[in-house]
């Protein structure tokens, strides 16, 4: 049985059943591997991936994570609301010009576009 967690950090704060918590770190390390992959560093793609998480975390609680694309696609939509408070924040600090299009201060937009569009995980 999956039990409720909740987590917080400087830009999100949540509640909500194991998987969530369990997809945002997931998501959490993919963001990095693609901010690593835009400086040209090699990141760490052996590490933290999808499918061996849910196998180990299903051996260790014997609960099954379900429906993974989903709690991924929230993880994601929460990193974009990170993202853009903190974008805003650095404008309204002056530490960066306000964009034309607030979806530049979303470091992670073309993933969540790539995920609602359903093509993320092909």
């Amino acid at each position: 049985m999956a039990h409720t967690r909740a987590w917080y950090d400087y830009a999100a704060r949540g509640c909500g059943r194991s998987p969530l918590v369990e997809q945002a770190l997931i998501y959490g390390h993919l963001v990095f591997e693609d901010i690593a992959a835009e400086f040209g560093l090699p990141g760490m793609p052996h590490f933290l991936r999808r499918d061996e998480v849910a196998t180990l975390y299903e051996k260790l609680t014997g609960y099954a994570l379900r429906d993974i694309e989903f709690y991924m696609a929230y993880a994601a939509t929460h990193w974009a609301i990170a993202f853009l408070r903190t974008g805003y924040r650095a404008v309204h600090f002056r530490e960066q010009t306000r964009p034309d299009d607030a979806d530049e201060l979303i470091h992670n937009a073309d993933s969540l576009r790539r995920m609602l569009a359903g093509e993320y995980w092909r």
